[in-house]
């Protein structure tokens, strides 16, 4: 099978049909990104085409004679935190293009895969695409999907659509453990809900010894500079009241109690931020010697006194984490989820002395005095927080352990990078059940 990737990223569509059908073949990747192709070269031994997608040609896209096109399409002119222009967001012209080439065609292929974030199925982008492809003959199956849905232990639901012309291959059939999308003429979109999957991994089987280990060989970190951890999306006006911090934590002694150096400032406005929920009830673990919170991946104090209220901490035997966006490590609040290797008492400790951290909990808006900032602050330290490290995260992707960045990738740039990637896993059992009735597929649907 011969198949083309359209905004290719860090190869994650090729390592899905790797998986699902082995031995198909990859003949060309577009994208723009020049980190995200050094990335790809160097795991994949050539680089992406850099022409701009909507300057191809339907003469051109012929002589590829793909049967499976591969599309994971910019998610900006869709997602919530937008400004949601969709069609009109100039982000959507490369691929609203690839749909008019598609009908100019001699050999269009005969398969087509789209990944993009939930909110797209509700666009005029993807009424156009519908249009297109079921005028052009091709049956279409709409899927929200996420890794939770397999199993695994994190959260990341994503949009995609499965197109076919190939006779028999059975779209309609209701046998992926995802939500499946149905249409009907002149009524709003329904679902069928996912069925639950009947095991469920640990975060522990995805997270790694030596978290630093990838840092070795001469990655370019530029600490704070290049991957200062912002507490909050703060303009330069916020940089003095940052300063201060660091100066109270300083004056406090690295000994000392946070509740000495904060400002006590009240949590009730927190909000509805991610917490501990998912710190589980297993037994106590011990935090292995190798794998001890020191810097890079370590959350530092000023940023659990600024948004401690925010982070959804999870320990290794949680069943769930958030969804990892571009930018992690940057920002705290919805970015993703940090890690503890501190014992399940602790953490409940700190759930049922802090409420206001749970959702539901009752702790939030109710009767009982919000907390300090600095009192909570000290209550997460004492976890001993940390970032996930972007191995880990490339783990919680479905990324194989032979996947690795240059050195030259930044921090930062990984971490970007990663967020703006898909899962392999969940991608690879939707590509089994789109070519299973043309005859291909390693991936039972």
């Amino acid at each position: 099978m011969r198949a083309v990737e359209f905004y290719s990223g860090l190869g994650g569509l090729h390592y899905a049909l790797a998986l699902a059908v082995p031995g198909a073949e990859v003949v060309t990747a577009f994208d723009i990104n020049d980190t995200a192709n050094d990335v790809y070269q160097h795991n994949f031994g050539r680089r992406p085409s850099q022409s701009n997608i909507d300057s191809l040609t339907a003469a051109r896209l012929d002589r590829l004679r793909a049967e499976l096109w591969l599309l994971s399409p910019p998610c900006q002119p869709y997602t919530r935190r937008g400004l949601q222009r969709q069609s009109a967001d100039g982000r959507a012209a490369s691929f609203l293009s690839l749909l008019r080439r598609l009908g100019e065609m001699q050999h269009p292929p005969t398969a087509l895969l789209l990944e993009n974030v939930v909110g797209f199925e509700a666009s005029d982008t993807c009424a156009a695409m519908l249009r297109t492809l079921r005028d052009l003959g091709y049956a279409v199956l709409e899927v929200l999907a996420s890794p939770t849905d397999l199993g695994l232990p994190y959260s990341r639901p994503r949009y995609f659509a499965l197109a076919t012309r190939a006779r028999g291959a059975g779209l309609a059939r209701h046998t992926l453990p995802f939500v499946v999308v149905r249409r009907g003429e002149g009524r709003e979109p329904t679902v069928l809900p996912a069925r639950e999957p009947t095991t469920r991994r640990p975060l522990a089987d995805f997270l790694e010894a030596d978290p630093a280990a990838e840092l070795a060989g001469g990655v370019r970190l530029k600490l704070p500079d290049d991957i200062r951890f912002k507490a909050t999306n703060r303009g330069s006006g916020d940089v003095q009241a940052e300063q201060q911090d660091r100066a109270a934590l300083a004056a406090a002694g690295s000994g000392a109690s946070l509740a000495a150096a904060g400002s006590g400032a009240s949590l009730a406005a927190a909000g509805s931020g991610a917490s501990l929920a998912a710190a589980g009830s297993g037994p106590p673990l011990a935090a292995p010697a190798s794998a001890t919170c020191d810097d890079p991946f370590r959350v530092p104090d000023v940023t659990l006194l600024k948004n401690g209220w925010c982070m959804d901490v999870v320990t290794p035997s949680a069943l769930r984490t958030c969804c990892f966006t571009k930018t992690y490590g940057q920002y705290i609040k919805g970015s993703g989820s940090v890690l503890t290797l501190a014992s399940e008492d602790s953490v409940r400790g700190v759930m049922q002395r802090f409420p206001c951290l749970v959702p539901g909990g009752g702790g939030r808006g109710g009767d009982a005095p919000a907390p300090s900032a600095a009192s909570l602050a000290e209550a997460l330290r004492a976890l001993d927080l940390r970032f996930f490290s972007p191995r880990e995260i490339a783990n919680l992707h479905g990324f194989p352990p032979a996947f690795a960045f240059p050195p030259a990738v930044t921090l930062r740039q990984r971490y970007a990078l990663l967020g703006n990637s898909l899962h392999v896993g969940v991608v690879a059992r939707l590509l089994g059940h789109l070519l299973a009735g043309a005859g291909e597929g390693g991936v039972p649907g």
